[in-house]
């Protein structure tokens, strides 16, 4: 594309994007649906996904579009892949049905897909991205792929692994039914009470069910951009 085209193309009125992003080889599926605006760039996109499944960006990425790679660059890094903070989704002239990849920590490595379900106007009153919908958590990011999630996955519903948690419940129950019948009022220094309770939040804060969209939303609000340099790389 020649400056001219680059300049016509900066003049085009913003369009939002409708795109869904599956992570690929997970059953039942993890998945997101977002709304962002051509001006993203693909460093953008990238944070964008890395708060939707809840990781730290540790590990290195790539986006494959239209047959060429995209990364932000770092040291010892894809350094030959093109740098995605220079790059906007607009660059790409996507329309609906058209598909993507992001690679995330390319030694499990996690791997999305991700269609272009729609192309829209741009409504000023919306915070754009904006997520729609999804379902279920992000796995762990350091988790050795799809097949080493769904064994965390089968353990977790083992015998051995909630039997602890049957036993948390019925030992929160006794302290609920001890109070009921007159006696004291649980608190956190009762260490009984506050064992039982810890071991079920941590059971709950690790659903792979859970999924909260407003929350995710406002993460997206107030997420970290990054960083674009005039170094070349």
């Amino acid at each position: 594309m020649n400056p001219n085209e680059k300049e016509e193309t900066s003049l085009d009125p913003v369009k939002v994007y409708q795109i869904k992003a599956v992570l690929k080889d997970i059953s039942p599926m993890i998945w997101r649906r977002f709304l962002m605006t051509d001006d993203t760039t693909v460093a953008q996109l990238h944070t964008v996904l890395q708060t939707a499944m809840d990781w730290s960006d540790e590990c290195l990425h790539q986006f494959r579009i239209h047959g060429k790679d995209y990364c932000i660059p770092r040291i010892h890094g894809l350094e030959y892949y093109k740098d995605a903070r220079k790059v906007h989704l607009r660059d790409f002239r996507l329309r609906p049905g058209e598909r993507f990849s992001y690679t995330y920590n390319m030694r499990a490595p996690w791997e999305f897909d991700l269609r272009v379900e729609q192309v829209l106007e741009i409504e000023p009153k919306k915070h754009y991205p904006l997520c729609l919908g999804g379902k279920r958590a992000g796995p762990d990011e350091f988790l050795e792929g799809p097949e080493a999630y769904r064994k965390w996955c089968r353990e977790r519903n083992s015998c051995e692994a909630l039997g602890p948690l049957f036993e948390a419940m019925a030992s929160l129950g006794e302290c609920v039914q001890e109070f009921l019948e007159g006696g004291k009022r649980p608190t956190r220094e009762d260490e009984k009470f506050m064992e039982a309770h810890e071991r079920i939040q941590e059971r709950i804060q690790t659903d792979p069910e859970c999924f909260d969209r407003r929350k995710l939303n406002a993460a997206l609000r107030k997420r970290e951009e990054p960083p674009c340099t005039s170094e070349s790389n």
